[in-house]
């Protein structure tokens, strides 16, 4: 099995892991983001009909308001949560929700993730640490 690993800036610490969900895009949480299933609703995005539940979820960025980090816990609360989040940078609506919601979470990562991981790798992410593992 091939690792992969890279460092990041920590945003949230603590330790996510499971399978990738990669989109080369900002995602908008608050109006592409149904709390109640954790799918991505924005018809636009790669993501479209994809759970976020329990994936690591990897994009460029963050758009939307300030309702999006509520509409985060929202989906925290529900139990449709990401296992951790990495982005090259998180903005002021990812960075709310996931503080409140504890997610392990890195951004401004050294090498480009988005040659590194594809969809279904199995991804580590050690937000204490600020490090990133990719198991291919």
């Amino acid at each position: 099995m091939e690792k992969i690993t890279f460092k990041c800036h920590k945003i949230v610490g603590g330790v996510g892991k499971g399978e990738a969900l990669v989109a080369n895009e900002t995602i908008s949480i608050t109006g592409g983001l149904d709390p109640n299933t954790g799918k991505i609703t924005h018809t636009e995005s790669a993501l479209f009909g994809k759970s976020i539940k329990n994936k690591v979820i990897v994009f460029t960025g963050d758009k939307g308001t300030t309702f999006g980090p509520f509409v985060l816990y929202s989906t925290c609360k529900k139990g449709n949560a990401p296992a951790a989040i990495i982005s090259l940078t998180v903005g002021p609506v990812t960075a709310s929700g996931v503080i409140m919601c504890n997610i392990p979470t890195v951004d401004k990562p050294e090498r480009d993730p988005f040659k590194l991981i594809r969809n279904g790798d199995y991804v580590i992410v050690d937000g204490d640490k600020g490090l990133v593992e990719v198991q291919k």
